[in-house]
């Protein structure tokens, strides 16, 4: 595998990896083979169509299929062995079956940013105090026990008070009439 590593900025590398035919070949060989077991062309009985004739008909879609393989299966061994720190999955811009048997692909990769931490030893922070008001906390506990609160009936006695949450089922009428439009069930 050839990896070539450019700078674009200083957070993104653009790597252009280039696979070996012997590589690419036995990928290419073995997705015939599959596609030829499960292929059924007029003229040809299951499994017994030519590679030439596969090749014609089905060579974008086995390429694409191999193609994205070879990316998934080589590229973490591609960061890997340049030493770099990816902090999201690649951008793949571009990707081609070479003349001479090869596969290359692009890779823009950002990666993590290299900094020097410097003097931290005996730094001085000024911590702001913070001063809570028991108003606050009040609230706070009032949102937090609203928050938690669990709802029960408060049986058919009991009359409706303010703060209460009342499950209501509802029907309009027009003119004495029900309107289907204006009804609702477990309202709340």
């Amino acid at each position: 595998m050839d990896i070539v590593v450019e700078n674009v900025s200083e957070l993104t590398r653009k790597l252009t990896i280039t696979l070996p035919e012997k590589e690419v070949g036995k990928a290419l060989d073995k997705a015939y083979n599959k596609l030829k077991k499960d292929v059924k062309l007029k003229g040809f009985r299951r499994g017994k169509v030519p590679r030439a004739v596969l090749e014609k008909n089905y060579r974008e879609q086995v390429q694409g299929e191999v193609g994205e393989k070879l990316v998934q299966e080589t590229y973490f061994d591609a960061v890997e062995e340049k030493g770099l720190d990816p902090v999201v999955h690649p951008e793949i811009t571009e990707h081609r079956f070479n003349d001479d048997g090869t596969f290359t692909y692009v890779a823009m990769v950002d990666v993590k940013p290299e900094f020097e931490i410097k003097q931290y030893k005996g730094l001085e922070i000024e911590k702001p105090a913070t001063e809570v008001t028991d108003e606050e906390v009040n609230e706070e506990l009032e949102r937090l026990r609203r928050q938690h609160a669990v709802l029960r009936s408060a049986g058919d006695d009991h009359a409706i008070a303010e703060d209460d949450i009342a499950i209501v089922d509802f029907q309009g009428f027009h003119n004495g009439k029900p309107m289907k439009e204006v009804r609702n069930e477990n309202y709340s």
